[in-house]
């Protein structure tokens, strides 16, 4: 016995709506019927196409709504035709995307089995793939490249000439060298106040 069973509140259509059911689906059947007052079934239980269902003859108080529905999987649209033309006969509605509501309220939601995988394909498709890893290497292109001008750059600040991201000593000395700025390699001429920047 499966631990979770869908418990459908009729008004007092329980029996003839699961009878419906199994008249419906292939490989189902009433597995039991527990009378109430009056003789009218209480509970009916049910196997339908291999799901158990319990109908509850409770009252006109609560209805069926979109809200909550029987999903079937078909194997192509033939089966998708007829289970439509039988459960939206004799008062059904006919819904959109494959929903169906039968004359006693349950919905029900169909589609062959072959839709499944354009909707539920696992991953992007291979030309989506190659776009991302294209997208992917094209950054990664880009940051390398500001990483080499980023190198490049120096700033001067409170009379000190720094590498902007190592701050090597040595990178000072041989820098301020070149341009005459004394032996040492970290004075600047006191009226300088510069940097350069991406």
């Amino acid at each position: 016995m499966k631990k979770i069973t869908p418990f459908l509140w009729f008004d007092d259509q329980a029996e003839e709506a699961l009878r419906f059911y199994v008249s419906v689906f292939k490989d189902s059947k009433i597995l039991e019927v527990t009378p109430g007052p009056g003789g009218k079934a209480f509970t009916v239980r049910a196997d339908i196409g291999g799901q158990e269902l319990i109908g509850l003859n409770a009252g006109p108080q609560f209805k069926f709504t979109e809200a909550i529905s029987l999903f079937v999987d078909c194997k192509d649209q033939a089966e998708v035709d007829d289970l439509w033309a039988k459960l939206s006969a004799n008062g059904g509605e006919e819904g959109s995307c494959g929903w169906v509501k039968d004359r006693f309220g349950p919905v029900v939601a169909d589609r062959p089995a072959g839709a499944r995988g354009a909707h539920e394909r696992s991953g992007p498709s291979e030309g989506e793939a190659r776009e991302r890893r294209d997208a992917e290497d094209e950054e990664d292109r880009r940051r390398r490249t500001q990483a080499r001008a980023r190198r490049v750059i120096c700033r001067a600040a409170r009379g000190r000439v720094y590498h902007p991201l190592t701050g090597s000593s040595s990178f000072r000395r041989r820098w301020a060298k070149r341009r005459g700025w004394g032996a040492c390699g970290y004075s600047l001429p006191t009226t300088t106040r510069w940097s350069v920047r991406a």
